[in-house]
């Protein structure tokens, strides 16, 4: 059983025994998710300090209000007035819902209290606990799941992970970077996600960069002030950089093949989830960069081959070499 089935079960009222209530409140009012008592026609009879926190709302502005003008999604009183039907109870429901300023992942519980006090009023509880921040880790690691083969290309893979990662970060900036084979000093933008939109990869010097940093003690997190701890950084002093979050993407080998970023002009705020995400993203890139490279290595080497049997000196037509092993003093061709 699990915990909300446990919840289902408690009464609304415990006896008369006013301890009990007073410490039930209490408990109700300082969960930190958002609790609503619904009357039977889906409006608002109380509720706790975090459902007002989610809808922006005051406390004692809610009272009799309908449920969906204080949250606004398709269904959702449907979704409510099923477990009034079937007199049931609805768990753990993923839904985006949309408070009139944001939109937030959360996972709905509605719940019918039981009344001991024999009225027919019928009462619901409703449950929402903000999963924002872990739907959107379950979303980014969706992606990572996803193998660069079934985009339209390499390209696409990479500029759909810079993407995702700025958008999961809330960073105007994520890119991927690479480090030339040819001279290890110098990396490659693969992606670059800025502002909304796609820029043109080009080269830059690592040399002091954070970036460098990255590749030395394999993670790096600047929260602010990045411009003071790297005044020569020209990128970032244009950008007006402020904060910085990097992993390097290491192959098989634990070898440092790039890097993998997110950068702002704010700073930057890392959570539980986010914290660490950045490394399997970097080790996931740095597999697909690894496929990439043994793929364009082996076409080189079946070019290289093709070359060789095309231009490859052929015998004269109609010669026909012989065959046997040639004694010693015995004069070639006898």
């Amino acid at each position: 059983m699990t915990m909300n089935e446990r919840f289902a079960e408690f009464p609304v009222s415990n006896g008369g025994d006013a301890l009990l209530e007073s410490i039930a409140g209490r408990i109700l009012c300082s969960v930190p998710v958002g609790l609503a008592v619904l009357d039977q026609e889906t409006r608002i009879v109380t509720t706790n300090q975090f459902f007002a926190w989610f809808v922006h709302n005051d406390h004692a502005m809610l009272h009799g209000r309908r449920l969906d003008t204080v949250l606004h999604h398709p269904g959702l009183i449907e979704l409510v007035e099923t477990v009034l039907v079937n007199r049931g109870s609805l768990f753990d429901r993923r839904l985006q819902l949309n408070t009139g300023r944001e939109t937030l992942a959360v996972d709905l519980s509605v719940i019918e209290l039981q009344d001991d006090t024999g009225s027919d009023e019928r009462r619901l509880l409703l449950v929402l606990d903000d999963v924002t921040e872990q739907d959107k880790y379950e979303r980014a690691l969706g992606t990572l799941a996803v193998a660069g083969g079934d985009c339209q290309g390499d390209e696409d893979f990479y500029r759909r992970c810079v993407r995702d990662l700025a958008g999961l970060y809330e960073a105007r900036y994520a890119y991927i970077a690479l480090v030339r084979e040819d001279d290890p000093g110098t990396a490659t933008i693969k992606a670059l996600w800025a502002d909304g939109e796609f820029l043109d990869p080009f080269d830059y010097s690592l040399h002091g960069t954070p970036c460098q940093d990255v590749l030395d003690r394999n993670m790096e997190f600047i929260p602010s002030g990045l411009r003071q701890e790297y005044p020569h950084d020209e990128m970032l002093l244009q950008l007006g950089i402020d904060s910085y979050f990097g992993a390097p993407m290491l192959d098989s080998r634990n070898r440092g093949r790039g890097l993998v970023a997110v950068m702002d002009t704010r700073p930057l705020q890392i959570n539980q989830w986010t914290r660490r995400l950045l490394k399997p993203f970097a080790k996931r890139l740095a597999l697909e960069w690894e496929r990439d490279h043994t793929l364009d290595r082996l076409a080189e080497r079946t070019r290289q081959y093709q070359n060789l049997v095309e231009y490859a000196p052929r015998g004269h037509p109609g010669v026909r070499p012989r065959c046997g092993r040639l004694r010693r003093g015995q004069p070639p061709g006898l």
